[in-house]
């Protein structure tokens, strides 16, 4: 049986934590077509399973966002509102039950196969605690009363509850409260939001044609 791909694609062209995730054959071929479709910048793969199985497991990943609180962008599309190393993570979990299963994780760090798809360019849009000057070791405060406060695990998103596990700072505050939440417009930083932080580095970016 020929094998195919699921895969987890982001774009720094699309808010924070818009993602794809469906299935291919071909990955290369599958993100060139994706380049043709007018959005800005390219899709790139942040986490893939190989599998001959990969469209029961395309099906499955979507059952399971679907049955856990409205991810879904919208019913008929691939596209999902969830921070993607959640995603990833529920990904691996699935695959493990699978017994042909070769993963790669792209994250956001290029490497040498990443660069022969020619289409992977090194991720800028998405907020992580390293982009906003929050060092390991920080301590976050909720805004919400219900939600626990965390310290900075690493430099993407990764928290330490008081209880010592370990989450996305989108899951801290999911697992907290419910529904979907983007966990950088909940927390502060020395008593700053997270995304005001964020909008500061985006307009110091910005071309100053763009800021007028």
């Amino acid at each position: 049986m020929n094998k195919g791909f699921v895969y987890i694609l982001t774009n720094p062209s699309y808010k924070d934590n818009i993602i794809k995730i469906g299935y291919t054959i071909n990955l290369k071929n599958r993100l060139a077509q994706l380049d043709k479709t007018g959005v800005p910048t390219p899709f790139e793969p942040y986490m893939t399973v190989e599998t001959a199985k990969y469209k029961q497991l395309e099906q499955v990943i979507h059952h399971e966002l679907d049955k856990l609180t409205d991810f879904r962008t919208r019913d008929n599309r691939e596209f999902f509102e969830i921070d993607p190393v959640d995603a990833a993570d529920l990904l691996k979990n699935l695959a493990r039950l699978i017994d042909d299963v070769e993963i790669v994780e792209y994250g956001n760090v290029s490497s040498v196969e990443e660069k022969s798809l020619n289409t992977i360019k090194q991720q800028g849009n998405r907020t992580t605690f390293s982009m906003l000057g929050v060092p390991i070791g920080s301590k976050l405060v909720a805004t919400n009363k219900n939600i626990p406060d965390v310290v900075v695990i690493d430099e993407i998103n990764q928290v330490q509850l008081p209880d010592g596990s370990i989450k996305s700072i989108s899951r801290a505050v999911i697992d907290s409260i419910g529904g979907h939440r983007n966990g950088f417009q909940v927390y502060k930083y020395n008593g700053k939001p997270l995304s005001d932080i964020r909008k500061e580095i985006d307009k110091d970016y910005l071309p100053s044609s763009k800021r007028r």
